[in-house]
């Protein structure tokens, strides 16, 4: 007998004949027949789709389904589940040894993380064969990012506009039309792309307008002078503050302070220095309003400015100086292009000079212009100094810009340094001289606030992300007014703004008032330090207070409303103490009581007329701390430095202020 070793081997080879051709054995004399089969296979297994907006579609990421088998594969059905489709090219079947692709593509419902999977059924063994999907749903970007290029013309300041940050434009990104002239508050109009219905602030308009006259892809070239340049022949011109939201003038009747401050008991108070309501009559928030208002003067004759050295640039093209010492002069060519343009230009009328020079460093554009706007004759001049640095996103210079309309010069200067892709600087100024005079720099090249101008004096500062759907950043405005007939600063403090805008569209604005004898020409006259509610007889009485007003960005009106999650605090009484309560109010009920109502500033009233009848209008009743509907709410306190509790919510001061 076979030892078990010897057993178990003639075993094995028993089992390994039934694999082996022409192999026999004593145990069986026939082979098994092996029935054909399809055999799929779906790769890969898992497939992830990067972030996508709600409600867009992804681009496709394809998957592979195999048959390794040796029979057709019949496909009963490919499907897709959860926020994925699917397209093949597979068709009822796939012979064998063949293969088809399967593109997915990923629309989100909503924001977060979501998940699906594709199927596969079939006649092959394991079916369904699967795999599982996932993506990640963002919120529509409801403002479109900026629409300017890093275009490799090192000449002129890529990417550079001057706006307010909460200025929503009439021009969606991408579609550089022909806008019709008219005020900057049109163009700022929030207007629907129509491609996602998001929006597009008046910085990326205005950077799309310029780059696309510089890339060539602007069909009617002359018409970027007219676009931007109305905006500074249009109510620019002079832009005091005021109106529905901003320091409004008002109706009052026995006011029980007059005796002590020295004014009548009735009347009209003539404005309580700050934001009085919440919106303005459209429903913006009347922080973002007044800024855009407060702007108007210092960015509509910086776009001209910067329209006309563009311009200059687009038609010089080859003939830029390269050397130290060029110079090409382009007079003959812009005053044909004027004339051939037949009005494109708006109000610019011709130029008696125009020049690009280089001096080795930086790029020179002087222009002299004139211009008419209706019955007004002006002169004017730009200069645009751009200094290119050593990397396509460095760059700095300043653009200074002079008209005169025979009455008095308006004047403004603009500095400006990228840093970065991500970060702008900007330093904008803008004042008024006496007819005929040159304004005053200083050494930086800017309006020298100290000495000279008459009217009003504006400083704004900006420390940005030009590249930010949001414009993400600090900003601060200060604006000072002057006496009739009074040159240089005064005495009097300056109305400052500041605002800080995050990346999300949400926003915080401080309103209040620098300290006094800090005039428009101290380096830190952004400092918010006081507010004053009463400006009327001896009351004015500072408070260390300060007004806070949250926004967010409504993507359904195109425009920043008060936020919906952060309390404002800009509510109080035009009092000497801020304050004043229900009681002493009584309630609005009592004629012989203390009574006030912005909107009888708006009901035809002529303020030599005696007031009207005290009109109960309790939403515009601010000043009972101890209402919890309409309590007194400025921020700070008496013991505290405002500006401190500024910094601490996120603040910082642009670095060119």
């Amino acid at each position: 007998m076979p030892s078990l070793a010897f057993r178990g081997y003639v075993v094995l080879a028993a089992a390994l004949c039934v694999f082996a051709a022409g192999c026999s054995n004593n145990s069986s004399s026939s082979s098994p027949t092996l029935t054909p089969a399809p055999a799929a296979s779906l790769t890969p297994s898992s497939m992830t789709f990067a972030s996508q907006t709600i409600g867009t579609k992804s681009s496709g990421q394809t998957l592979t389904l195999s048959n390794t088998g040796n029979a057709a594969l019949t496909i009963t059905s490919i499907q897709a589940t959860g926020d994925f489709a699917e397209t093949n090219t597979c068709g009822s079947s796939v012979a064998a040894g063949g293969n088809c692709s399967i593109t997915v593509t990923f629309t989100p419902s909503s924001a977060g993380a979501r998940s699906g999977g594709l199927s596969v059924t079939d006649n092959a063994i394991g079916s369904p064969h699967t795999s599982t999907l996932s993506g990640t749903g963002a919120a529509a970007q409801p403002v479109q990012t900026a629409g300017c290029t890093e275009l490799a013309k090192k000449a002129f300041p890529s990417c550079f506009a001057l706006s307010s940050p909460t200025a929503i434009a009439g021009q969606s990104e991408g579609s550089v039309k022909k806008r019709k002239a008219g005020t900057r508050s049109a163009r700022n109009k929030a207007v629907a792309n129509g491609a996602g219905g998001s929006f597009q602030t008046a910085f990326s308009a205005d950077t799309a307008q310029i780059v696309a006259l510089l890339d060539g892809s602007d069909p009617d070239p002359m018409q970027t002078i007219g676009t931007l340049g109305m905006d500074a022949f249009t109510g620019a011109l002079v832009a005091q503050p005021g109106g529905f939201c901003f320091d409004p003038g008002f109706f009052y009747a026995n006011d029980p302070e007059a005796a002590q401050g020295g004014f009548p008991a009735a009347g009209q108070m003539p404005g309580a220095g700050g934001i009085w309501n919440a919106t303005d009559s459209n429903g913006q928030a009347c922080s973002a309003a007044e800024l855009n208002v407060l702007m108007n003067a210092v960015s509509g004759f910086t776009q001209l400015g910067l329209a006309i050295a563009a311009q200059m640039n687009y038609m010089a093209a080859s003939n830029l100086p390269t050397t130290a010492g060029g110079q090409y002069d382009e007079t003959a060519a812009i005053n044909a292009a004027l004339q051939a343009a037949g009005g494109q230009a708006g109000p610019f009328q011709g130029v008696q000079l125009a020049t690009v020079q280089f001096d080795g460093a930086s790029y020179i554009y002087t222009v002299t212009f004139t211009a008419t706007d209706f019955q007004t004759n002006y002169t004017g001049a730009v200069t645009l100094t751009q200094t290119p640095g050593s990397g396509p996103y460095l760059y700095s210079g300043i653009l200074q810009f002079g008209l005169d309309d025979g009455t008095k010069v308006t004047a403004s200067t603009a500095r400006y340094q990228r840093t970065g892709q991500t970060t702008l600087n900007v330093s904008a100024r803008a004042t008024y001289y006496p007819t005929g005079q040159t304004p005053t720099l200083d050494s930086n090249g800017e309006l020298d606030p100290s000495a000279n101008w008459i009217l009003s004096f504006s400083r704004f500062g900006a420390t940005f992300d030009p590249t930010s759907a949001y414009l993400t950043g600090n900003y601060v405005y200060a604006f000072q007014g002057n006496a009739p007939d009074a040159v240089g600063p005064g005495l009097g403090g300056a109305w400052v703004f500041q605002v800080i805008q995050a990346a999300d569209g949400t926003g915080s604005a401080f309103y209040g008032m620098a300290a006094d004898n800090t005039p428009i020409d101290i380096p830190t006259v952004w400092q918010i330090d006081h507010t004053t509610c009463l400006h009327m007889g001896t009351l004015n009485v500072e408070h260390l207070y300060a007004q806070f007003q949250p926004f967010e960005f409504d993507a359904t009106a195109g425009q920043y409303i008060p936020s919906s999650t952060v309390p404002a605090q800009i509510r109080y009484a035009p009092t000497s103490t801020c304050q004043w309560t229900d009681a002493q109010w009584n309630g609005g009920t009592d004629p012989n009581s203390f009574w006030y109502d912005r909107m009888l500033y708006y009901s035809g009233n002529n303020p030599s007329d005696p007031p009207p009848a005290p009109i109960l209008v309790l939403q515009y009743v601010v000043a009972d701390p101890n209402d919890s509907t309409y309590p007194f709410s400025l921020l700070g306190n008496d013991s505290a430095a405002v500006q401190t509790q500024i910094n601490a919510k996120g603040f910082t001061v642009p670095m060119l202020f």
